[in-house]
C-alpha cells in the first residue's frame, strides 16, 4: 500500500502581476530524496524516511557511537539545536541544502527521526530577526510572497536562525518548542483535491518542469518497461531518468485521459499492473516519450486512505505499444528499439537481475542492471545506435554451431531457459567487437535479456603472432605465482622487484635503462578488466595526457587486453597493455621507447603455451 508520505506539491504561480506582487507557493511533502529540492520546490516529509542515501551528520574516520546518532559537528550556528534534539532523545541526520524564495539565505535540511526540518542560518541575529518579522502570523505570507501550504507550517526563530517544519507530528513539533521555544507562525494546510493531480500533472508536462513532476510522484515510484522487468526509484532517480533518457521534452508529450483513445495492452489491464495494493484510480496514455519520440507511456495515478493522491508511475513502451501484443516477441522488439535509440535507460529496464557479460573463450562478470548499464554506456558500448541486430534463426543456427561449444543456450546453466539468441556486431569503442545477446523466458512466460556474450575481436579465432614473426631472438620471461609467461629480447636483462603487498613483477633493462616493466596487481572485484582500465584512468585525472590509441586485442590463448599509447605533457609517447592473469590483473608499461613492445606484450601467454 502506498505510504501516507506525500502531503502537499510544490507548484509555483505568479499571481496578476497588475494586481498583486505576490507569488504564490504550493508547497507539498514528500519522501526525502537524495537530491536537494529546486529552489522553489520545498519538499518536506511528514513520515520517517526509509533512505541510505542521506548524508548522516558526522565525520566518517570518527568510531562508531551506538548511543549516540550523529557522529560529528554541525555546522557553525546550528549546534545548539541539535544538541537540543539530541539531549531530548532525538535522532537527527543532516541531509542536502535547500533554498527558498522568501529566505536570502539557504537552508540545511535535517532530517529529525526521520522527518525533514529546514534551518537558516544568518550572519547575525538583527538580520535573523528582520527576515523572521517578515513571516505574517497565520504563515500565509512572507514578505511579499503569498504561500498556501498543503501540510501545516511552523516556523521557529532563535538568535540567529529561522526554522520551518511542515507537518502535523505532535512528537516532532514538541521536540523543536523545547528546543526553540514556541512558533513565531503557524498556519493551515489545504487538502489537495481529488482530481487535482491529473491536472498539475498536465501543467507540468507543458511546462517541462521537472521539479514539479518530481513533486507529484509516489515514493517510491515505478518505471515499469513495456513486456519486461522495471525499476524502483527514489522520485529524485525517477526525475532523473525522465530529464536525461525518458522524457527529454516534456512539452512535447500528448496526454490522453480518454481511455477509449488507449493502445491495445493484448488484455493487461493497466489499474493492475503494480499489483491490488498500488490503488491505481486513473491512467493518462501519452506518446512523444523517449529521445527518438517514438515511445508511449502510460502515467497511473493512486490514491491513498485520505483520498490523496500521487503519480505512482509508468509502464512504458520504447517503440510504443502497437504491435508488442505478443509476449514472445515484445522483448526483442523493446531492445532493438532501444539500440536504435540510444536509449541505456531502456536498455537496463529490460535486463534481467542479475545480468551476466561474459567474454568470448575467457570470463565473464554478473551485475546488476546498473553496473551493466554504465559498462555498456563506458565501455562496450558507446554507440547502441551503430549495431547490427540479427535475429534470423537460420544465421544465428549457423553461427551456433560454427562456433562450438560451449552450447550457447546453455551457458547460463540449466535453470537459465535462454530462449533466443540475437547476433549483433559493430561494439566497442572500435566497433569490432561481436555479441550474442541472450533472451530468457521465466516459468511466467516472462522475457527479459538475460545477457550478452562479446568476442573483443569478434567471434572468429584470434589472430595469434607466428614464433617466426618475432623481431628479435627472444628470452622467456616466467612468472610461476601468477602462471605466464611471455617472450622478450634476450640482450635485456630482467629485474624482479615487489611493489608492496598488493604488486609485484620485473623491470625489463637495457644498457642499464629501464626499457619496460611488467606489473601484476592484486585488485578487487577480480576478473574485472574494464574496471582495473577505469581505476587507472582515475589515477591519470588530474595528469596532462592525451590518449592517442585505444584497441582491444586478443592474446595468445584467448586472453582479452587492452592496448593503449598516449602523450604526456612533455611530448613522451606511453605504451601500455592491461590483461587478466590468473585472478589478478598485469599491466606492461613502456616510457620513451618501444620498439619491439607489441610484439613483447602480445605473447603473454599462460605457462607452457608457447609463443
Amino acid at each position: 500500500m502506498i505510504q501516507n508520505r506525500e502531503k502537499f506539491i510544490v507548484l509555483t504561480s505568479l499571481l496578476m502581476a497588475s494586481l498583486l506582487s505576490s507569488l504564490f507557493l504550493l508547497l507539498a511533502a514528500c519522501t526525502v530524496t537524495s537530491q536537494a529540492p529546486e529552489a522553489t520546490a520545498t519538499v518536506l516529509p511528514t513520515e520517517p524516511v526509509e533512505s541510505s542515501t542521506e548524508e548522516p551528520v558526522g565525520d566518517p574516520t570518527a568510531e562508531p557511537n551506538d548511543e549516540d546518532p550523529v557522529q560529528d559537528i554541525p555546522p557553525s550556528g546550528h549546534e545548539d539545536l541539535v544538541e537540543a534534539l539530541l539531549s531530548a532523545g532525538y535522532a537527527v541526520e543532516r541531509a542536502e541544502t535547500v533554498d527558498q524564495p522568501f529566505f536570502s539565505s539557504p537552508g540545511q535540511i535535517y532530517l529529525v527521526e526521520g522527518v525533514e526540518v529546514q534551518l537558516f542560518e544568518y550572519a547575525d541575529n538583527e538580520t535573523a530577526a528582520a527576515e523572521a518579522a517578515l513571516i505574517a502570523p497565520d504563515a500565509s505570507s512572507i514578505g511579499t510572497t503569498t504561500a498556501a501550504w498543503m501540510a501545516t507550517p511552523h516556523f521557529y526563530a532563535k538568535d540567529n536562525i529561522i526554522v520551518l517544519y511542515v507537518g502535523d507530528d505532535a512528537h516532532i513539533i514538541d521536540g523543536l518548542a523545547g528546543a526553540l521555544g514556541q512558533p513565531i507562525a503557524e498556519g493551515q494546510g489545504l487538502p489537495l483535491p481529488i482530481g487535482d493531480t491529473i491536472g498539475a500533472l498536465g501543467t507540468a508536462l507543458s511546462a517541462n518542469d521537472y521539479a514539479a513532476l518530481q513533486g507529484l510522484m509516489s515514493d517510491p515510484f515505478t518505471i515499469g518497461y513495456w513486456q519486461s522487468e522495471g525499476q524502483v526509484l527514489t522520485p529524485a532517480q525517477a526525475e532523473e531518468q525522465l530529464r536525461l533518457n525518458l522524457l527529454p521534452n516534456p512539452a512535447a508529450v500528448s496526454f490522453i485521459r480518454d481511455q477509449a483513445q488507449f493502445p491495445d495492452l493484448g488484455g493487461i489491464d493497466p489499474y493492475q499492473v503494480f499489483g491490488p495494493d498500488a490503488n491505481i484510480v486513473d491512467a493518462v496514455y501519452s506518446q512523444g516519450w523517449g529521445s527518438d519520440g517514438q515511445g508511449e507511456a502510460i502515467l497511473l495515478i493512486s490514491v491513498g486512505p485520505a483520498d490523496e493522491r500521487y503519480w505512482r508511475g509508468i509502464i512504458y513502451g520504447p517503440a510504443g505499444f502497437s504491435g508488442a501484443t505478443a509476449p514472445a516477441s515484445g522483448t526483442v522488439d523493446a531492445l532493438a528499439a532501444a539500440l536504435a535509440a540510444n536509449d541505456y535507460a531502456a536498455l537496463q529496464g529490460l535486463m534481467h537481475d542479475p545480468f551476466t557479460i561474459g567474454y568470448w573463450r575467457s570470463e565473464g562478470q554478473v551485475l546488476t542492471p546498473a553496473q551493466a548499464k554504465e559498462q555498456l554506456r563506458l565501455n562496450l558500448l558507446p554507440n547502441p545506435a551503430a549495431v547490427s541486430f540479427v535475429r534470423d534463426p537460420a544465421q544465428i543456427h549457423d553461427l551456433v554451431i560454427a562456433l562450438g561449444p560451449p552450447d550457447l543456450y546453455q551457458a547460463f546453466g540449466p535453470d537459465v531457459n535462454v530462449v533466443e539468441l540475437i547476433y549483433s556486431q559493430g561494439w566497442g569503442s572500435d566497433g569490432q567487437s561481436d555479441t550474442m545477446l541472450m533472451i530468457s523466458e521465466d516459468a511466467n512466460g516472462q522475457r527479459y535479456w538475460r545477457g550478452m556474450l562479446i568476442g573483443p575481436a569478434g567471434f572468429e579465432p584470434p589472430m595469434t603472432p607466428p614464433e617466426s614473426s618475432l623481431p628479435f631472438e627472444a628470452a622467456v620471461y616466467r612468472n610461476e605465482e601468477n602462471n605466464f609467461e611471455m617472450d622478450y629480447p634476450a640482450a635485456w636483462t630482467v629485474d624482479e622487484e615487489v611493489l608492496g603487498s598488493r604488486a609485484s613483477g620485473a623491470q625489463f633493462m637495457s644498457d642499464g635503462e629501464i626499457i619496460m616493466s611488467a606489473v601484476v596487481y592484486l585488485w578487487d572485484p577480480k576478473q574485472d578488466l574494464d574496471g582495473f582500465i577505469d581505476r587507472w584512468r582515475g589515477s591519470m585525472s588530474n595528469s596532462d595526457i592525451t590518449i592517442l590509441s585505444e584497441v582491444e586485442m586478443a592474446l595468445v590463448g584467448e586472453r582479452r587486453a587492452v592496448q593503449i599509447i598516449y602523450e604526456d605533457m612533455t611530448g613522451m609517447q606511453v605504451y601500455l597493455l592491461f590483461t587478466i592473469v590468473g585472478d589478478n590483473y598485469l599491466q606492461i608499461s613502456s616510457f620513451g621507447n618501444y620498439e619491439f613492445m607489441p610484439e613483447v606484450a602480445q605473447s603473454v601467454r599462460p605457462l607452457g603455451a608457447g609463443s
